[in-house]
């Protein structure tokens, strides 16, 4: 099989020994930002990304070595857009980084998925929409639900199935709310990894009952391939200690990015650009899977609960993506394009340090400005 190695400015030595090629060929590099002149690595030639289209060389095979979903997201589209995935590339590899709590990076493995159906870069689904820290202007409205939210088992298994006969995924997200509130995240993590056996799967969470989770939690999140991805809130990096001691103990992956600032991107009118909001928003590949729809990013998914707690008047199609529809994947591929609610993501939304136990939550902690309203 010939392979060619796509990255995004530099090609990575480091990290290109630590894989066995097992007598697979480097055909190509392909540099998104090549500079137009014709160089080699040793004897294997540097392309620009034409140069792959123009089909110069043959290639079965991609690798990705790019930290950003972005720039993968970007590849990919043109590999599709070029006619090449399905037809000719067979495989892409996505490259799994986890990050310690000092920042050091570290390459895991290297994922390879088939490119015979259609790939989710990153999908998220909620297994509790309760959380126990309700943090002001959470992007998930955790705050704003009350009472027992965990995820039905056989719903969400049934999702991931049918889900899994139409496309691959890239990177899934277990998450809420806070995923270890939920008894049954065991079993939730054996559903992932039997329907997405190629994906990445990451346990989004606070990191605060990380030091009082049963074995069977640990045992799991290790059997099935998982990492534990922690955004480390003040409240987490106080106790960061006991943390990494039982994540040690157990020789789970973990993954840490600590949060200081939130930002509240909400404004009640349909006045934004939305090529402006897009580019501005972290959420943009943020495919969510929602009472069986996948949605463009969490905020229409979970619209509704905000929409009912205060009266909201934004009235647009959350455009879902029905995923037992015959035509799911003509609905999927819209998503990648702006929907309706883009128009109400602020071009420049207000940065503010976070804050926790927000047990009061206000309408205008999710607005751009807060004086709207």
């Amino acid at each position: 099989m010939k392979i060619a190695v796509w990255c995004d400015g530099s090609i990575d030595y480091d990290i290109m020994n630590m894989f066995s090629f097992n007598g697979n060929e480097i055909t190509c590099y392909i540099d998104s930002h090549y500079d137009n002149r014709t160089h080699f690595i040793g004897e294997t030639p540097v392309l620009a990304p034409s140069g792959l289209a123009d089909r110069t060389y043959h290639v079965d095979k991609i690798l990705f070595l790019m930290l950003s979903e972005e720039s993968v997201a970007s590849a990919m589209r043109s590999l599709d857009q070029w006619g090449m995935l399905r037809n000719e590339i067979k495989e892409v590899g996505f490259l799994v980084i986890t990050f310690d709590e000092k920042g050091n990076g570290f390459v895991q493995s290297v994922r390879w998925i088939k490119t015979d159906k259609p790939i989710i870069i990153s999908l998220q689904a909620h297994v509790i929409d309760t959380c126990n820290l309700n943090c002001k202007g959470c992007g998930h409205f955790a705050n704003l639900f009350r009472g027992n939210t965990n995820c039905d088992l056989a719903k969400f298994s049934d999702e991931l199935e049918t889900l899994s006969k139409k496309v691959y995924v890239k990177k899934f997200y277990l998450l809420g709310g806070e995923p270890f509130l939920n008894p049954e995240l065991p079993e939730l993590i054996q559903v992932s990894r039997k329907y997405f056996p190629q994906a990445e799967i990451r346990i989004a969470t606070n990191g605060l009952l990380i030091p009082k989770l049963d074995d069977q939690v640990f045992e799991a999140i290790r059997r099935y391939d998982a990492i534990v991805y922690i955004t480390a809130y003040p409240p987490t990096v106080s106790m960061m200690d006991d943390i990494l001691r039982q994540l040690k103990k157990h020789n789970v992956s973990y993954d840490i990015r600590k949060v200081t600032e939130f930002w509240a991107g909400h404004t009640e009118e349909p006045i934004n650009d939305p090529l402006v909001s897009r580019k501005n928003c972290a959420s943009d590949l943020c495919r969510t899977l929602r009472d069986g729809r996948v949605y463009k990013c969490p905020e229409p998914a979970f619209y509704y609960k905000f929409k009912h707690e205060y009266q909201s008047k934004v009235s647009v199609d959350m455009m879902g993506a029905d995923i037992y529809a015959s035509d799911f994947l003509t609905q999927l591929s819209k998503l990648d394009g702006t929907v309706p609610f883009c128009y109400y993501c602020a071009e420049h939304p207000r940065i503010f340090t976070w804050e926790g136990n927000r047990v009061k939550p206000e309408y205008r902690d999710w607005l751009a400005n807060p004086n709207e309203r």
